[in-house]
């Protein structure tokens, strides 16, 4: 074969080769896929040295190198010129008599391959003595950054790593102790979404965070109460190394319900330290509840459409919950305590075989809210199997008044089937009693799979219709920045903690700046308070729907019936444009207006929350009994809260308070629901001082 074409053949099977490589390599980190074996990184560097082997036998075939062996004399080559040991020493003269036109591409594709193959060198090298300036990596990128410590590399932590990094850019994100992970496939994931992986300890990585930086430590083990006993050792360790001008939360992952306010006693050492540490619990059920509440609230009709002025007809809203699990648990003491707006007059259903079994346990852990079950509580049970016909005979009998479905079953395709039957049960039912509003029940499924919820999504029948099944629980939700951290709703309930000290009353200044200090150590000091802080700030958006209520019905004049938010912008956050002109009027309504009706709610609202953990009304006696130890109206471990009484009784709680205590207090209990009430409009707007 002429030279000329050995030359030729060489150099256009060696750039196609990189050629194809390097668009291998951008797809694959575009699709963000990834597999066994070598990373797409060191996958582009094989092909790279491929290509290089390729061209250099060219040559040496091409007898532009003399060699007695010439696939030994090629490899030769083609590693010194990854070690940087060759020269570009082409006979250019040879190369333009064999190529004529194509010498000079032919020169210049062999200079990049040059400049190619000691950067492969280079990378090669950083990635295998990265785990040895990680470290200092870290001090650098730390400064003046938000920074996430996760102690576990597990799919979850890796899940929502990747969630927090897509958030923002410029969020540093770590793990420690990589070593320990034995999913090799783990770390080659972390490490080509360009994460800190290091050796060392979380209380290591500690040490080498910039004092600047804000700091969020996430415990991500896969043992719970590992999670939770590790807070007490970080935090007992901050308190001691930690300054003031640190920011630091503690995030540890617990889904464990048997161990309420455990970080209580990590939150004390860190109000008691001169540290600036918070502590939070990352419970995926309850973030999960709240998520339900907030974005398909309990006042809906059902699917948004383009119709949709019912919203603010007073009809009863019938949720009906499908399952046994602990979502369905948390779901419905949350609709019992969340389903206080104005005009919702709440039937709640839970449907399955052990029915039974967790209206025992609600017995169990909440007897006060058991004993008001179709009374104050419109509660049933019904033991029945979700893949029989008798709950498609219980839907039929209640077709027309169900307003709202959850189901989350064991099996998540079983659960999909059953949802499927559920939707075409009530749409069959409210066909035959001619019911045709276009807004139809919404039918919620827990799923877990990521890519099966979008699947779901996308479902329709035959025909063209939607199933209009509505995917909740997926990993990807779950492990989201702002399903975990959920940023806005800390905030308002934050501000809301404040309001009740009275913070928003004060004009700026020092004494107000003081105030929001003790207000915020109070909120940290207790995982009661933060809860239940974040239970009121979820209603808020409800009270705003009563408002809205009041609107529509002609008791108000304030706004249009035009002005009012449609289904769609109810799922949107209460700081939204569309809410604007909402807020606006409703701050100068509680500034004018009788708003005793709205602090019976938000009392209702809270009265219904406490009693889903537990609390029963404490009498006079009892409340002598313990004052002189807790100081409060309240006794945590007996469960005993003296205010779980009627709105219009509070007057007389507070005549009792006189009594036990020999003294009225500054502000009556009515006055800490107008707390709320009164500068929700505030709450939404600020941010956290």
């Amino acid at each position: 074969m002429p030279q000329g074409a050995i030359l030729i053949a060489g150099f256009v099977v060696s750039a196609a080769m990189l050629a194809v490589s390097v668009a291998l390599y951008i797809w694959t980190k575009r699709c963000r896929l990834s597999g066994a074996g070598l990373s797409p990184w060191h996958r582009l560097c094989v092909c790279v040295f491929a290509s290089v082997y390729v061209f250099e036998l060219s040559q040496v075939l091409g007898e532009l190198v003399v060699a007695d062996s010439p696939l030994l004399q090629t490899l030769f080559s083609a590693v010194q010129m990854f070690l940087l040991e060759k020269d570009i020493d082409l006979d250019t003269d040879a190369i333009r008599m064999a190529l004529g036109e194509l010498a000079q591409p032919y020169i210049t594709y062999n200079a990049l391959l040059y400049l190619l193959a000691p950067l492969t060198t280079l990378s090669a090298a950083l990635v295998l003595f990265s785990k040895y300036v990680s470290l200092p990596l870290l001090r650098l990128q730390s400064r003046r950054r938000e920074v996430f410590l996760f102690s576990d590399l597990t799919e979850d932590s890796l899940e929502l790593a990747t969630s927090v990094a897509s958030h923002d850019a410029t969020f540093v994100v770590a793990f420690a102790d990589v070593d320990s992970c034995e999913d090799e496939e783990l770390v080659l994931q972390a490490r080509e979404a360009r994460f800190l992986c290091l050796s060392e300890s979380i209380s290591t990585l500690l040490s080498w965070c910039s004092r600047r930086a804000t700091l969020h430590v996430v415990l991500s083990s896969g043992n719970e109460v590992s999670n939770l006993h590790n807070t007490l050792a970080v935090v007992s360790m901050l308190a001691e190394h930690a300054s003031a001008d640190q920011n630091i939360t503690i995030h540890a992952v617990s889904d464990t319900t048997a161990i309420d306010n455990y970080v209580d006693a990590a939150s004390e050492i860190a109000v008691r330290s001169n540290a600036n540490i918070r502590i939070r619990r990352i419970n995926k059920t309850a973030d999960l509840v709240r998520q339900l509440l907030l974005s398909n609230p309990l006042f809906l009709p059902g699917l948004p459409t383009d119709d949709s002025r019912d919203l603010y007809e007073g009809r009863q809203r019938h949720v009906i919950i499908v399952g046994h699990d602990d979502l369905c648990y948390e779901f419905l003491k949350g609709a019992l305590w969340c389903g206080r707006a104005k005009g919702l007059a709440m039937r709640i259903e839970l449907i399955d075989e052990s029915a039974q079994e967790l209206e025992r346990r609600l017995a169990f852990e909440c007897p006060e809210l058991h004993a008001l079950a179709g009374t104050e509580y419109d509660l049933r049970f019904f033991d029945l199997d979700p893949m029989s016909d008798g709950l498609l005979r219980h839907l039929g009998q209640c077709a027309a008044s169900v307003s709202y479905v959850l189901l989350s079953l064991d099996d998540e395709l079983v659960g999909i089937h059953v949802a499927k039957r559920v939707r075409e049960t009530l749409e069959r039912e409210r066909i035959a009693l001619g019911i045709s509003s276009p807004s139809v029940p919404l039918v919620a499924v827990r799923v877990a799979d990521t890519l099966l919820a979008q699947t779901l999504a996308k479902a329709q029948v035959p025909k063209g219709q939607s199933y209009g099944l509505v995917a909740v629980g997926s990993r990807e939700s779950l492990l989201s920045y702002k399903s975990v951290f959920h940023p806005t709703l800390e905030t308002w309930a934050r501000n809301l903690n404040r309001a009740y000290w009275g913070y928003f009353d004060l004009p700026v200044g020092e004494e107000r700046e003081a105030l929001g200090v003790a207000a915020d150590e109070a909120y940290e000091r207790l995982e009661y308070n933060r809860n239940s802080s974040m239970a009121s700030a979820i209603f808020l958006k409800y009270d705003l729907y009563s408002f809205c209520r009041t609107i529509a019905s002609g008791e108000c004049e304030l706004l249009s019936t035009e002005d009012l938010p449609d289904a769609q912008d109810w799922q949107l956050s209460l700081d939204d444009a569309a809410f604007g002109k909402v807020v606006d009027a409703y701050e100068a309504y509680v500034r004018e207006g009788n708003t005793d009706w709205l602090q019976r709610l938000e009392h209702e609202r809270w009265n219904g929350y406490v009693r889903t953990l537990g609390f029963c009304r404490a009498s006079e006696d009892e409340y002598r009994a313990f004052f002189p130890r807790t100081h409060n109206d309240q006794d945590q471990l007996a469960r005993l809260h003296i205010c779980l009484v009627s709105y219009d009784d509070l007057d007389r709680v507070d005549a009792m308070v006189e009594r036990v205590e020999g003294s009225p207090r500054a502000k009556g209990f009515k006055d800490v629901d107008k707390a709320v009430i009164g500068h929700l409009p505030q709450i939404v707007r600020s941010t956290r001082g």
